[in-house]
């Protein structure tokens, strides 16, 4: 410590009583004073502090207002003081703000994609880029991953050959989204749109040289009956692009707000932003030019644009996914927009009900592409009479019924004329004479009740008039292998007493394991054999079983019952003695039709077919009965433990598309793996050249499974498989037009949203092992020579080695191949 340390002192006191030595260089003397009388008192002393300099001296600052500056050494420095008690660890500070999304980098390189080559000596050559490697005829093989990028088959004829297999990139595009988007009018008179652009979290910035476009439409207002219509007034791609703040963006139109449309007060703008490695957005914005920067409700808005996304997903491929909202859509498809959309009658109302119900024969012609090709074959998956599917909820969806254009009918009923010449109806039916030229008398003869009237759904269309609801409480498995099922039933809410056996029918299946590389499934224990072929042996079908067909069903008059299953086994079929799940062996015959060669109607031996009982395992009932709103079903496990069940479908992800319509015998998925389960064919597969079976044969498998996974999945691929599907004879499903797909291929839609069914609604659908890898479900659509000879090189002994590379993380996971995300 420095030895001028502060002090107080007064300047008499210091004449008469002190010496001062400041670090032995200042030094002042008193006068000492003799032995008479003391002095007077000095003055108050004066508060003064000490000041360090930098260079070593030191200031000293009085109240007084006087001050002095000494110098002196430095007297030795003493030991260090002890460390003092270390402080409170202060609290974490605010997270900052997140940084700007930066521009999307380049897309990857897609990988090598292989080829296989049939050299007709009994072997394949497969070929990897510049990898060769050549198999045997049947030859196993198995594939390992080896975690570097490359996979390595070895087969049992010594082939080993090692692959370069780089990770796929998925093609799921990422979001764009334009928020905050406001219409004005610029200093020069033209019309604006500015809007951020976030990537659903984020501003995105640097987007000045993606392909924007701003479109501006007014609405003229129907008279004497018309409809109002939109007026297409520019549509102009961007040069103008502008950011200002990060992620905001100016967009500047080619339209002075003086060009609007004669007759026109609302206006639409819409916004469109294009970008390498995102879905194309796009967004709209309802304004008056007096005041575009207050948006107000959207004109003429007759459809929900999330029905239509409902089935068709992220939206229609028309224009590479680019105009995926109805309210865009219009601007253009409006017979106001010039004399092409008016001659290919593809007016939107026009176009989209007459694409739904199957008459679209003229809009190939619109598009080089050749967008309509398939139109005239596609099919409606619900009920074109549920005019709600898509006009619901929005401000004029009540238009279909109450505001009736000659255009709008016409629409559908294409063979009416308004001319007052014949035409015919309605099923066949004589027309009613019109004599019309407006539309101004339409809702005179039509009104909105009327109009609604005959547009109702059949009851199976529509879940609103079935009112029967069922509910299974409980499953009996006895001692002698009887199986009864209890139920109670309710019609409005209201316990139903006079539930018969006619219209009353069971499913009872249990559910088989998963093994490795294999999915579980079910297998129905009421097989029955049937064969649609002259000379075709009768093959397996799961079958339900009719309560007018020798079960037992009892009424407690309190609207619940009892079931017991007749069973099908080796004694006679007689549900009160002999019914045992424990002993199925014979699949009793179903009546063959027009058969008239080897299997005669009534003819078909009740054949062999064994199910063997494991009570241990989930066993599933389901009912059906008359007017029921949805199939009941309960899965139970007769040893007492708790069921694990397999539903990785839900009935809600059909009714997207299907609506609740009745889809083949029922309502419920639950209902439909009771009989489509693997060991159930199409009747028209049997083998042929094997002569009259008896009783004493096992059923043989047909060639066609018509297990529930095989044919949806066929189904609804459709188009898109390499050798087609027709099922049950005359059921060609080969031009189906899957409604929906991921937004890889600009140019017609795909079956490969495997989210749109798999929706991941419950736990079992969250599980990808549930239903991302199975090669009787990935086969269904991969039906090509080459993926069908993959599936079978790499199942061995019935296990399948396709989740090496299949599963999540694997080379090409099934989210990557199918172009969406994990």
């Amino acid at each position: 410590m420095p030895s001028w340390w502060c002090f107080l002192f007064t300047r008499e006191s210091m004449m008469k009583r002190f010496v001062l030595v400041v670090n032995a260089v200042l030094l002042a003397a008193g006068l000492v004073s003799g032995c008479g009388s003391d002095g007077k008192a000095g003055k108050d002393g004066v508060l003064c502090s000490v000041a360090q300099n930098t260079d070593g001296s030191a200031t000293i600052s009085c109240d007084d207002g006087s001050s002095v500056t000494v110098t002196g050494g430095v007297g030795e420095q003493g030991p260090a003081g002890d460390p003092g008690v270390a402080g409170a660890t202060g609290d974490t500070g605010a997270v900052g703000d997140p940084g700007v999304a930066g521009v999307p980098g380049d897309p990857g390189t897609p990988g090598e994609s292989c080829g296989a080559v049939d050299n007709n000596d009994g072997t394949y050559t497969i070929t990897c880029g510049t990898d060769v490697v050549t198999l045997g005829d049947g030859t196993s093989c198995t594939v390992v991953e080896n975690g570097n990028e490359t996979v390595t088959i070895t087969c049992e004829d010594g082939t080993t050959t090692t692959f370069s297999a780089p990770k796929a990139e998925s093609q799921f595009k990422l979001t764009l989204v334009i928020e905050n988007l406001v219409f004005g009018i610029d200093a020069s008179g033209f019309v604006t749109a500015t809007f951020d652009v976030t990537d659903g979290t984020l501003p995105v910035t640097g987007l000045t040289n993606a392909a924007s476009t701003l479109y501006l439409a007014g609405l003229v207002e129907g008279a004497n009956g018309d409809a109002d219509q939109w007026q297409y007034w520019t549509g102009v791609d961007d040069t103008t692009l502008v950011e200002g703040p990060p992620g905001t963006y100016l967009l500047t139109s080619n339209k002075l707000d003086t060009d609007v449309p004669a007759n026109t007060t609302t206006q639409r703008g819409v916004a469109r932003i294009a970008l390498a490695g995102y879905n194309t957005v796009v967004s709209t914005y309802d304004f008056l030019l007096t005041a575009p920067e207050t948006p107000i409700a959207a004109g003429k808005d007759v459809v929900n644009d999330a029905s239509c996304k409902s089935c068709h997903g992220f939206g229609v491929t028309i224009h590479g996914y680019g105009r995926n909202n109805t309210k865009v859509c219009v601007v253009c498809h409006s017979p106001n927009y010039n004399a092409d959309i008016a001659a290919h009658e593809a007016d939107m109302v026009t176009m989209v009900h007459q694409i739904h119900t199957n008459k679209a024969d003229t809009f190939g012609a619109l598009h080089v592409s050749g967008h309509g090709e398939n139109w005239p074959t596609l099919r409606f998956p619900g009920t074109i009479l549920n005019c709600a599917k898509c006009h619901n909820t929005v401000a004029e969806a009540d238009n279909w019924n109450a505001k009736p254009t000659m255009a709008a009918c016409d629409s559908c009923h294409t063979t009416i004329a308004f001319d007052g010449s014949a035409y015919t109806g309605i099923s066949g039916l004589p027309g009613y004479l019109h004599s019309q030229t407006t539309n101004a008398n339409c809702l005179g003869c039509h009104d909105a009740t009327a109009i609604a009237g005959f547009h109702v759904p059949a009851v199976n269309d529509d879940a609103s008039q079935r009112l029967v609801e069922a509910n299974i409480t409980g499953v009996v498995v006895d001692a002698n292998g009887g199986v009864t099922v209890s139920f109670s039933v309710t019609e409005s809410g209201v316990a139903k007493t006079n539930v018969t056996a006619a219209g009353t029918s069971f499913t009872l299946a249990k559910l088989v394991p998963a093994t490795a590389g294999t999915p579980s499934y079910w297998q129905s224990y009421l097989s029955k054999v049937r064969t649609k072929g002259a000379t075709s042996a009768p093959v397996i079908q799961g079958r339900t079983e009719e309560a007018t067909d020798g079960g037992i069903l009892t009424n407690n008059n309190d609207g619940t019952y009892t079931y017991k299953f007749k069973l099908l086994n080796a004694d006679t079929f007689n549900a009160d003695t002999t019914g045992d799940i424990r002993s199925i062996a014979h699949a009793q015959n179903v009546s063959a039709g027009s058969i008239d060669d080897n299997y005669r109607p009534g003819a078909l031996p009740n054949m062999m077919f064994p199910v063997a009982y494991e009570p241990t395992l989930t066993h599933r009932v389901a009912i059906i009965l008359s007017g029921i709103k949805t199939n009941a079903f309960l899965d139970f496990v007769p040893a007492g433990n708790t069921a694990q069940t397999r539903n990785i479908v839900s009935r809600a992800a059909c009714n997207k598309c299907h609506g609740d319509s009745k889809l083949h015998k029922g309502f419920a998925v639950e209902l439909c793996v009771g009989c489509h389960n693997q060991n159930s064919f199409d009747p028209f597969s049997g083998p042929d050249g094997l002569g009259v079976l008896t009783a004493a044969d096992t059923a043989p498998a047909g060639t066609s499974s018509v297990e529930l996974e095989r044919i949806v999945h066929k189904i609804h691929m459709g188009k898109d498989l390499e050798k087609g599907f027709v099922l049950n004879g005359s059921h060609d499903y080969s031009d189906l037009q899957f409604p929906r797909g991921v937004p890889t291929d600009s140019r017609t839609p795909n079956a490969s949203d495997c989210k749109a069914c798999h929706d991941e609604s419950n736990a079992a659908m969250t599980e990808a092992g549930n239903w991302q890898i199975g090669t009787r479900a990935c086969g269904s659509c991969h039906d090509g020579d080459l993926p069908q000879a993959h599936i079978a090189a790499n199942t061995v002994n019935g296990v399948s080695t396709c989740a090496l590379c299949h599963s999540p993380g694997g080379v090409v996971p099934v989210a990557a191949a199918h172009g969406f995300a994990e």
